[in-house]
């Protein structure tokens, strides 16, 4: 084993769960998270070997771990439209023929409602979001990690939260109070 690879493997084990964490974060799926990572690492080795270890590895990971994310997200997204749209579809009768509560049928269309609203954001406003709601990184994170700048970063996240308000906002109450379900 070359040098550089044994450095580059002592570098991928210390920085593999954070690569994980961002891409799970993002994708919201455990499966294609470890693609996603595993992607990444490829993307960083080819860096490596052909530049050498860069000076701000943090910024370098995030960016590799969002890219083959968003990457993995638009392929799902693709590929999965009629899939996804056939088996909300088979979920719901479920929910109603296994006569589950209320609430917890409430909270299948919250999320559902969520999913579709957050799809709806233009890609740019959906990323932002995502990984400053999802995966808790600061907007300067996000910037130096998008290569924008933070208001940049800002408005596009006040933006993605006013959109899914507004999309959100006719469901606020469809969650029952619990304690009116009780006597139903």
């Amino acid at each position: 084993m070359s040098e550089a690879a044994s450095a580059f493997g002592h570098f991928m084990n210390e920085h593999a769960s954070i690569v994980r964490r961002m891409c799970r974060a993002i994708l919201q799926d455990d499966h294609l998270a470890d693609d996603a990572a595993q992607d990444a690492f490829v993307r960083l080795w080819r860096q490596w070997r052909d530049r050498g270890r860069p000076e701000s590895a943090e910024g370098w990971i995030r960016r590799a771990a969002i890219r083959t994310s968003l990457d993995t997200w638009r392929r799902r997204d693709a590929r999965d439209r009629t899939t996804r749209a056939v088996l909300d579809e088979a979920s719901e009768r479920d929910v109603v023929a296994a006569a589950t509560p209320i609430v917890e049928a409430a909270d299948h269309e919250l999320r559902a409602r969520y999913a579709t609203a957050l799809e709806s954001l233009p890609e740019g406003q959906r990323t932002i979001f995502v990984l400053r709601h999802e995966a808790g990184l600061s907007l300067a994170a996000i910037a130096e990690s998008l290569s924008i700048a933070i208001p940049t970063v800002r408005t596009q996240f006040a933006r993605a939260c006013v959109r899914l308000q507004s999309k959100l906002a006719p469901y606020a109450n469809l969650r029952p109070n619990p304690d009116e379900t009780r006597g139903a």
